[in-house]
């Protein structure tokens, strides 16, 4: 249960790593691009902008990238803000003037995807685990009844060598004694 219990913890903050690490990457690109947009806002260059998004959508990590004016009116729309999660919502500012806003949605299905393989690496070793438990049972199990069953029989000799000795023995030499007698030798000492 605490290797279960153990193990369920690495899993989440293998989990939580991992999404630190996705939203830390996400996070580089759309700085960069916040920052890199700046100048081409205020000179009304969306080309060049839109081109600069798209490079950033090619990242495997990120899903879409939406960048807008001040006025909220987009100038790249690189997907739809309703059909995923936003993560990230950055300003496109230098020194306190907005000229817009960057709006990026990561992939966390690499991260999802890693949490199932774990998960099923646990499940394994777990199922792994408790079929070497089952077997260490069961070879206990045998060990256990071939020492009974050698303890048994141990005892059971003991008790037909103290029989021999304290009774049959005494019977012998008393018969052996009679036949002596009966033969007609009666010195023998009984």
């Amino acid at each position: 249960d605490d290797f279960i219990r153990q193990l369920k913890i690495i899993q989440r903050e293998e989990q939580n790593v991992l999404a630190e690490s996705l939203k830390s990457k996400g996070r580089t690109i759309a700085d960069n691009l916040a920052h890199n947009s700046y100048d081409n806002i205020k000179n009304f260059d969306y080309d060049t902008i839109g081109e600069m998004a798209e490079t950033a959508q090619k990242d495997p990590a990120v899903v879409f990238v939406n960048i807008k004016d001040k006025t909220g009116r987009y100038i790249f729309h690189g997907g739809k803000e309703n059909s995923v999660h936003i993560d990230l919502i950055i300003p496109i500012a230098q020194n306190k003037d907005i000229a817009g806003s960057l709006e990026i949605a990561l992939d966390d299905s690499s991260i999802n995807m890693k949490v199932k393989n774990a998960s099923r690496r646990i499940n394994n070793a777990i199922s792994e685990s408790v079929e070497e438990t089952d077997q260490a049972v069961k070879d206990m199990m045998l060990i256990t009844c071939f020492t009974a069953v050698f303890g048994i029989l141990l005892i059971c000799g003991i008790i037909y060598l103290i029989f021999t000795v304290t009774i049959t023995r005494p019977l012998q030499k008393l018969r052996d004694s009679a036949d002596t007698i009966a033969k007609g030798d009666f010195n023998t000492e009984i």
